[in-house]
């Protein structure tokens, strides 16, 4: 069976323990993009889901896949919100430039400590719980 789109693996030659992401955060700071945020995380938790058995990706590979999904998933679920498609760029420059993607111990430790009204979303990888902070 093929991985789906964005999920490529590396064949090392040499096999690497690799510990797998445990939990992902990604930080805004702004209530207006929680339908591409949710969504995206919904997205990488059903793909993983899927690929359940297949190796697991680096962070460094899910930060990717999650900067490879970020605009599609504004498009498919906020798009409809802007008036303009100068004002959708605009929007999709934002997305791009201010989201930060924390994992495990860091985003554990921004999701304990900031206010839990912030605009920003997680997920819990071994739950499968998304939830905001």
């Amino acid at each position: 069976m093929r991985n789906p789109p964005g999920f490529m693996t590396n064949t090392p030659s040499a096999p690497k323990t690799v510990t797998p992401v445990r939990t992902i955060a990604l930080l805004l700071c702004n209530h207006a993009f929680e339908a591409t945020l949710r969504n995206l995380l919904e997205t990488v938790r059903r793909a993983l889901i899927y690929r359940k058995g297949e190796s697991f990706p680096t962070a460094d590979e899910m930060e990717t896949i999650i900067r490879d999904l970020l605009v599609g998933h504004y498009a498919a679920f906020q798009r409809r919100q802007s008036n303009t498609q100068e004002d959708a760029g605009r929007e999709i420059e934002y997305l791009k430039s201010h989201v930060r993607i924390q994992f495990d111990e860091e985003a554990q430790k921004s999701i304990s400590t900031l206010d839990h009204d912030n605009g920003s979303y997680y997920l819990d990888i071994q739950s499968g719980t998304i939830g905001s902070f």
